[in-house]
């Protein structure tokens, strides 16, 4: 659809929202506080009277604790992995004698595939645990958080819709540098998985090449596994090491997504929808365990339910104003995946399609963003993004956004709920 004279979006503002927000904003900092009322009195300068804030307590220590009970477990059976490895190839070279090694590899590949699965497929079970915890154990270190949100109300009855438009605006940034952490990524994600699988298979393999007196092939083999465990194991290891901080700007993650959520409402403000609802919400405590989406959904969910989940919708905004190519993600976890995503991300991509933006779809190993709370009730959501690898690091300035893409993801979003309110969707 084509906006009229009277209804374009407006660009600059979008931006200048996104640049405004880029400051250090980790909940708990001064930051932090400033871009609470930042985001009030822009709210309150688009217009709406009615803004509303959530407040609530939370626990920092809570998800990381809950966490290490499978992760310092991983990282040691790791290192078991390592002796045993060695120690069988030290046999392969000089006795050929190895029947209890091979069942000690077997069996420690078997519970390292035990603790990814959990943590790879139940690991936003883990974040609803330590959610529901949240107020429990250190109560000492308590700390603060609030959700901010204002809603647009249909002009017609019946309502026959809700779209949740929402965006984290806290940043946090690691140690280490984005290059860094794409390294001890793929080590704790892809490095396990391929130790799990080999750990499985190889002591099969290995008694299959003795039996035809393969043995070099057996010691390459064993030795390639070695590599891999060795670099899955570090990046365990370092992992515990690479501590949050308050000194990333955090534009792209995610002063961008605040931008785009600011956007859809200004302009929503000024061209109510005649049967849809919608609510703009700004979560508070994303990047340390989605707690405050969290709060907001649990809050909720008697409205939600009052229209019918299936007749509930939510984007979360979460990095889409890099350079990046445009993207949705509805589904997360590995072996067993787990899906959000129950039409919403065709819906957008057609609406993308009709303004010939391009955009992608891909799944992610965890669910990292404030779309799993409502996928885990049941509603139809997604993660809308661009693609970066400076989340979460010192690196995440300013400078960096694009206006064209923050326009872009801004023009989706009105559009997909135009759509929904002409009966088009």
């Amino acid at each position: 659809m084509n906006f009229g004279q009277d209804e374009q979006i407006n660009k600059k503002q979008i931006l200048d929202f996104a640049t405004n927000l880029s400051f250090p904003r980790r909940n708990g900092s001064e930051g932090n506080l400033k871009a609470r009322e930042l985001l009030k009195s822009w709210f309150s300068d688009l217009g709406f009277k009615n803004i509303n804030t959530e407040s609530f307590k939370w626990n920092p220590r809570i998800r990381p604790l809950y966490f290490r009970f499978f992760t310092v477990p991983l990282t040691i059976l790791m290192f078991v992995e390592v002796i045993t490895i060695i120690e069988l190839i030290f046999l392969l070279v000089f006795s050929g004698i190895f029947t209890i090694q091979l069942i000690c590899e077997f069996t420690t590949g078997c519970t390292i595939m035990i603790l990814m699965i959990i943590l790879f497929s139940f690991g936003h079970v883990l974040t609803k645990l330590a959610f529901l915890h949240r107020e429990r154990y250190f109560s000492s270190k308590l700390r603060d958080a609030q959700n901010i949100s204002v809603e647009i109300a249909a002009e017609e009855k019946p309502k026959s819709r809700l779209v949740i438009i929402g965006a984290h605006y806290d940043s946090i940034n690691t140690r280490f540098g984005d290059m860094t952490n794409i390294i001890l990524y793929l080590g704790r994600f892809a490095g396990v998985f391929f130790v799990s699988i080999l750990t499985l298979i190889l002591p099969f393999v290995t008694m299959i090449l003795q039996f035809f007196q393969l043995m070099s092939v057996s010691i390459i083999l064993n030795t390639i596994l070695l590599i891999i465990v060795l670099y899955a194991g570090f990046s365990l290891m370092v992992s515990f090491f690479n501590t949050l901080h308050n000194k990333s700007e955090g534009a792209i993650d995610n002063a961008s997504g605040v931008a785009v959520v600011l956007g859809c409402a200004a302009w929503l403000k000024k061209n109510p929808p005649a049967t849809v609802d919608v609510i703009c919400v700004l979560f508070d405590v994303e990047e340390e365990g989605l707690i405050g989406s969290m709060h907001f959904a649990s809050n909720n969910l008697n409205k939600f339910e009052k229209y019918g989940i299936e007749k509930v919708h939510m984007i979360c905004l979460d990095g889409p104003g890099s350079k990046g190519k445009l993207g949705f993600s509805g589904s997360f976890g590995f072996p067993i995946k787990t899906t959000t995503d129950r039409g919403i991300i065709n819906e957008l991509q057609q609406e993308a399609n009709k303004l010939r933006y391009q955009t992608r779809k891909i799944w992610f190993p965890y669910g990292g963003s404030d779309h799993v709370p409502f996928g885990m009730l049941k509603i139809d959501s997604c993660h809308f993004f661009s693609t970066s690898i400076v989340s979460n690091t010192i690196s995440d300035k300013k400078e960096l956004l694009n206006e064209e893409n923050l326009f872009r993801a801004t023009n989706i979003v009105i559009n997909y709920i135009r759509e929904l309110d002409s009966g088009e969707i």
